[in-house]
């Protein structure tokens, strides 16, 4: 199920008073052309030294540019460029070209009529002259004057920093071309756009709840209040960009009925009461959000910022004035909100399997006013290669106008396919929005225990506790964890479920859990999760009672269940008493999970995060616990620290195993990660964790999408899609989990910077997984020629290679994994790079020179449609030319050269937008 916008795209105008004219800028010919630019070392941070000097040379188009030398060899944290705006000017936009041939981030600042300062920051890589817009309306941090975050214009200065943040120390920042345009005339623009977020007609879905007599089709609410009853319609769907106001349309027959809504942001909730209905058509009723400040929250965990995105949870009816019983027809929802720089359109993405064919399914809209014409770009993937393109021209409707393409592709036999989508339009190429789809394994799995394993899964089959007919998906889970090679799951046991009155235990639904998962070979730890409704929470009284609840459920496991978590992440807004007190609860749980089962382990600290202070703490204040568990989520992943902090926290606890329960990235639109990008992260973030040394478990967050809203990260870590659609991430998940079943981790192999191996055997074979993080690169390595070599995907790869020296492809963060003889050689023998690029990042249009060495030749270059490639007059060396029309991203060739034996090289490339906004 997806959920469809129609949105409606108006202009806000702020008032701001008459702006002056605004020369065209600097494109500094001449060295007087730098005479109102300021060197500024950042004295604040001590250490930076540096000059502005004119560079008569090096500038964009015809030589003269302004040159911002910088020196960091002593420390500082930052030089700058700045000036003082044109006298009786408005600037609202500065272009300019920046070149800068190194890794350093940059920041631009602007200080407004008031004294305020203002900045924001970028990074890129890019070694020619890049386009880049600032946007003077919309800043990051701000300082000094009122500091309310508040532009008062006209501004005054602007500035160009560059950060001591990479190397090299020694450097320049070119500039050139500078242009200040104006704002609108009068008043400053900002696109203000108007999304119906629900017709109440289809998607997104509402389910009616609160009495039998409460009945919802099609915008139609039939509702009554008998048996005390609060009429309610559910649903959950975000809402875009940043809404400013909540307005509901509706009929009603009779008056004095109270309508109330609930939203929620990641770790915050709101109600409020929205309005009385009127008994009459077409009522409109408006409300705030913005700042939420108008709305109840409902709790605290994420502090008084609203995070973003909102998302509706419900409507409801209070009885008011109004009639014991009744119909409302609900006509739209919708919602005025400001949307980021670049979302222009929007694109929302499905994908599903049919017979042979992966197909996909978009939705393209348009958040313009005016109607566009434009094409949807396809380009199909596999694990190292590029199976097809395709576009589809399309014409969307202004004012929210949406068009749904279809797209089919035949796997031919291949396990997985992902496609990226971009929309190319009036204002150029989208960012890329991927989805993929993959098939199940043929391997059944084993339904063997195996609590020796590492590979656990959050599969939270306790979720289906509330479902009518549990049976079936709680059987589908477990089995696609069985094929997946999965041993363990981390299981909720709820208190308030199992006994919701003082001594009456509910124990069916959690008997035929526990049972499912270990008839497909899957272990169970059980997390001992929060309080009851008839306790006193964070009392003596209700430890008390908590500990007894647990010894009962020990008791009636412990023939099953041997790992007890106590609590989960008490370090933040689950644990809502005294910190100190979770350090009382978990040792007096410790002491009656013990006497009940004294072979069973225990499981503590369970902290968002690596969490050292709260770890320490809850041990110096007497904690106990066998083993700690953690939740190291991370924005990205970086192997050697991961590792690190790994082998510190469990030196810290002294040497007690680590479980990490909980772990994972996240596939949401527009913020979170692509599909193939977590496929691979899946499998780093396994290995890595096992390769540490320190870790007895892993436990992914989560297997199965919590739901179908596709903007929100809490319904989009699974492996598999809600209704249980598999993600390109269950492959890998899935080759993992088949080639180390029944191996132990042996050792690491050192096999250099940015890459890495780790051997897993028994008595009887042996396993090294080998891959590179960051970039694909080519692995020579020494080894049998009886060993086989599998992809992360599961595939097979054919070996050509006649003697013992084998080369390895590495795709950029998927492992292979070479399955031999226990014991089997494996010999790190260098790197190879038969094909090299002069650059890697280019602007659509241009060309850059590769080299293929001598020893090699091109057997197929493995080009996207329109690229294109020459011979230049120097042997081995060539032009490959990028097409005007190429999207901006990344893009992976797959060239195929014979070097005494045919060898897939991936060239890694970035085709840099023309433009950057920010």
């Amino acid at each position: 199920m997806l959920q469809l916008w129609t949105c409606v795209t108006g202009i806000l105008a702020v008032a701001t008073g008459v702006g002056g004219a605004v020369p065209g800028g600097l494109t500094f010919d001449d060295a007087d052309s730098i005479a109102g630019w300021t060197f500024h070392n950042g004295p604040e941070f001590p250490g930076a030294g540096g000059e502005i000097e004119w560079n008569s040379m090096e500038g964009h188009g015809k030589p003269g540019c302004l040159s911002l030398h910088y020196d960091f060899s002593n420390g500082g944290r930052y030089v700058q460029a700045h000036c003082a705006m044109p006298a009786g000017s408005d600037v609202g936009l500065v272009r300019l070209r920046l070149k800068k041939p190194d890794a350093h981030r940059l920041t631009f600042r602007a200080t407004d009529s008031a004294g305020q300062t203002f900045q924001k920051g970028l990074g890129y890589r890019y070694e020619g002259w890049q386009a880049v817009e600032v946007d003077l309306r919309r800043w990051d941090l701000w300082f000094g004057g009122a500091a309310d975050g508040k532009v008062r214009f006209p501004i005054a200065r602007f500035g160009v920093l560059i950060e001591n943040d990479a190397e090299p120390r020694q450097g320049a920042l070119l500039i050139d071309d500078v242009a200040w345009l104006p704002r609108s005339g009068e008043a400053e623009v900002i696109n203000l756009t108007t999304c119906v977020a629900s017709d109440f007609s289809d998607l997104p879905a509402w389910q009616a709840g609160g009495g039998t007599g409460n009945r919802f089709e099609k915008g139609l609410w039939e509702f009554s209040f008998s048996g005390g009853a609060r009429p309610a319609l559910h649903s959950s769907f975000s809402l875009m960009g940043r809404p400013k106001t909540l307005r509901l349309v509706v009929d009603s027959e009779k008056a004095g009925t109270v309508v109330s809504a609930a939203m929620a942001g990641h770790f915050a909730q709101y109600e409020r009461e929205l309005s009385t209905l009127s008994g009459q058509s077409g009522q409109v009723i408006e409300v705030p959000l913005g700042d939420m400040k108008t709305w109840k929250r409902l709790n605290d965990w994420g502090g008084e910022h609203v995070p973003l995105p909102l998302r509706m949870l419900n409507l409801s009816l209070q009885h008011g004035q109004g009639p014991a019983q009744g119909r409302v027809h609900l006509k739209r929802l919708e919602v005025d909100t400001e949307l980021p720089a670049g979302l222009d359109v929007v694109i929302m993405p499905d994908a599903r399997i049919e017979g042979d064919e992966a197909c996909f399914t978009i939705r393209v809209r348009n958040l313009m006013e005016s109607t566009c014409e434009g094409s949807l770009h396809c380009r199909y993937a596999g694990l190292g290669e590029v199976v097809g393109e395709e576009s589809q021209p399309l014409r969307l409707a202004g004012k929210g106008g949406y068009q749904i393409a279809e797209f089919r592709k035949p796997l031919g036999g291949r396990p997985f396919m992902d496609a990226a989508f971009q929309w190319i339009g009036p204002k150029g190429a989208s960012a890329a929005v991927s989805v993929g789809v993959a098939m199940e394994p043929k391997e059944q799995g084993t339904t063997d225990l195996d609590p020796a394993s590492p590979v656990g899964m959050g599969l939270y089959l306790y979720r289906f506790g509330g479902w009518p007919q549990f049976k079936e998906p709680l059987t589908r889970t477990a089995e696609l964890a069985r094929r997946a090679g999965i041993k363990w799951t981390r299981e909720e046991f709820h208190w308030a479920r199992m006994e919701p009155q003082r001594g009456q235990y509910d124990w069916a639904f959690y008997d035929a859990m526990v049972d499912t998962a270990r008839e497909n070979g899957i272990s169970v730890y059980g997390l001992l999760a929060y309080w009851s409704a008839w306790t006193k929470p964070y009392t003596a009284e209700g430890i008390e009672d908590y500990c007894r609840w647990a010894s009962q459920v020990v008791r009636r496991y412990k023939d099953r269940i041997k790992h007890w978590e106590v609590w989960n992440e008490p370090n933040i807004g689950f644990w809502t008493g005294p910190k100190e007190m979770y350090a009382e609860l978990l040792t007096r749980a410790y002491e009656a999970i013990k006497s009940e089962d004294p072979e069973a382990v225990v499981l503590g600290c369970s902290t968002a995060g690596i969490d050292k202070d709260f770890i320490r703490k809850t041990m110096e204040l007497g904690g106990r616990f066998d083993e700690l568990t953690i939740h190291p989520y991370r924005p990205r992943m970086k192997e050697d620290d991961f590792m690190r902090e790994l082998r510190e926290v469990r030196e810290l606890v002294g040497g007690r195993r680590v479980w990490i329960t909980e772990i994972g990235f996240p596939t949401q639109l527009l913020t979170g990660v692509n599909e193939r990008t977590q496929a691979s992260l899946v499998a780093r973030t396994y290995l890595s964790a096992i390769g540490s040394g320190a870790v007895a478990n892993i436990c992914w967050y989560d297997f199965r999408n919590d739901g179908f809203d596709l903007f929100y990260n809490e319904e989009n870590f699974g492996l598999v899609r809600a209704d249980f659609r598999l993600k390109p991430a269950y492959r890998t998940m899935a080759t993992l989990g088949g080639k180390l079943a029944g191996l132990k981790f042996l050792e690491p192999i050192d096999v250099g910077p940015g890459a890495f191996a780790l051997r897993f055997g028994n008595d009887r074979r042996s396993v090294v997984a080998a891959w590179s993080a960051d970039e694909s690169r080519l692995m020579k390595v020494e080894m049998p020629t009886s060993v086989s070599i599998t992809d992360a995907m599961g595939t097979t790869v054919a070996a050509e290679q006649p003697g013992p020296e084998r080369v390895l492809t590495l795709d950029a963060g998927f492992p292979v994994y070479l399955d031999g003889p226990a014991g089997f050689g494996f010999k790190p023998a260098g790197w190879l790079q038969p094909v090299q690029t002069e650059r890697n990042r280019l602007h659509a249009g241009e060309s850059v020179v590769v080299r293929v060495d001598g020893a090699a030749e091109v057997v197929d270059w493995g080009l996207p449609d329109g690229w294109s490639v020459s011979p230049r007059g120097s042997a081995g060396e060539y032009d490959l030319s990028i097409p005007t029309t190429a999207s901006p991203g990344s893009i992976d060739l797959q060239v195929i050269v014979r070097q005494g034996t045919r060898i897939r090289v991936p060239v890694a490339l970035y085709i840099q937008p023309a433009v950057l906004q920010v």
